[in-house]
């Protein structure tokens, strides 16, 4: 007799299978594991080709390819010449129509200058007619990408008539620490990709996009605010944006908020409803002329250490309800708070329920207070009665 297989099904049944027959359905099966491996194989390198060429971790050492510190650069801004990376000849900032960075020097004109942090030449820059009449492309390359210094405060800041930002994924933002006003008075910048930036180790943000009036959406969703301190001002007079992805931001350590989303006019909805706001001390200002606002979610703010909220909502003047239930107010500066709008009821609604709770602890420890006096008054009664 033949040899048989028998083959257990799903079904809990089982069933014979000639050996013959198992010979043909054998090199179909072999064919067919090896054609979905080779498919598994090549969906593993295509995504690690995406991953790499989104990557956020820099492939150059530490002090490799570092481009200048905004300190240095601040050296060479006055208010008569807003000089672009030091170049105190060249274009200023103004005339700049767009920024891009390159991971090889080999376009490198002989009139390029070194950008680099240690001056080593490593880091480039220059500047090529653009397409606009008066106006410059910059281009900034290093080998195999550029890292940006852990001091990028102001790096972007006065490109007035910027209108694009190509970082390319060889910008590096790892060891970042100082974002402060990064890309401040960018008037003319329309859209803005960061979602290559790893801000990890980023601790100040004050004014990242202050004033970038043209800007209409943002997506920070990629970002790590984890250990991110201030964002005071960091959206602050941003006329144009309509909408800002924040799902992941962790603010539990930020310490300031004052004038954070501040006359962002054109946004009309704001999730802000996973905010930690337990360390804020400050949230003067925080979404005052937020005019299109029609809704708000703080129903989840802790305020415990919030000292100032003076004109926190003011002209907000398309919101119509606001719950602050939650709000403990006490000690701090309430000061216009609602200044411009129809909601100063819901501070007297708050202090009202706050007085309420007050009163109400104060009656209970009073009577408790009684009953403990009475009860022990009984207790010496009967004492006295057993001595008689």
């Amino acid at each position: 007799m033949k040899k048989r297989v028998l083959v257990e099904m799903f079904s809990g049944r089982s069933a014979r299978i000639q050996w013959s027959k198992f010979g043909k359905m054998k090199k179909k099966i072999l064919m067919g594991i090896l054609s979905a491996a080779l498919l598994v194989a090549a969906v593993c390198l295509f995504c690690a080709c995406g991953a790499s060429g989104n990557s956020k971790k820099s492939p150059l050492a530490a002090d490799e390819n570092l481009l200048m510190s905004g300190a240095k650069q601040s050296e060479y801004v006055s208010t008569e010449r807003v000089s672009v990376l030091a170049n105190e000849n060249g274009p200023v900032r103004s005339d700049v129509y767009s920024i891009t960075f390159l991971d090889s020097l080999a376009d490198a004109p002989e009139d390029a200058w070194d950008v680099s942090d240690a001056g080593d030449g490593r880091v480039l820059a220059w500047f090529e007619d653009s397409e606009e009449k008066w106006m410059y492309d910059l281009y900034i390359a290093g080998e195999n990408g550029v890292n940006a210094n852990p001091d990028s405060s102001e790096l972007f800041l006065g490109y007035t008539n910027l209108k694009e930002i190509n970082f390319n994924g060889c910008f590096y933002t790892d060891q970042v620490t100082d974002m402060y006003r990064m890309f401040a008075t960018c008037l003319s910048l329309e859209e803005l990709d960061v979602s290559s930036f790893d801000t990890k180790n980023v601790q100040d943000m004050w004014g990242m996009f202050e004033i970038c009036e043209s800007l209409k959406e943002l997506d920070l969703s990629s970002f790590d605010t984890s250990c991110v301190e201030d964002m005071a001002s960091m959206f602050c007079d941003c006329a144009s944006l309509e909408k800002v992805n924040l799902d992941s931001f962790d603010t539990s350590s930020v310490t300031k908020m004052y004038f954070m989303f501040s006359d962002c006019s054109s946004l009309k909805s704001l999730d802000v409803g996973g905010f930690d706001t337990s360390s804020v001390t400050d949230m003067s200002d925080m979404f005052s002329g937020c005019s299109s606002l029609k809704s708000l979610d703080v129903g989840s703010f802790d305020t415990s250490s919030v000292t100032d909220m003076s004109y926190m909502f003011a002209d907000c003047t398309s919101l119509k309800s606001l719950n602050i239930s939650n709000f403990d107010l006490t000690g701090a500066d309430t000061t216009g708070m609602f200044d411009g709008t129809d909601l100063e009821e819901h501070l007297n609604q708050v202090w009202t329920a706050g007085r309420i709770a007050v009163v109400a602890v104060i009656t209970l420890v009073a009577m408790g207070i009684v009953v403990y006096l009475i009860a022990l008054r009984k207790k010496k009664a009967a004492g006295n009665k057993l001595k008689g």
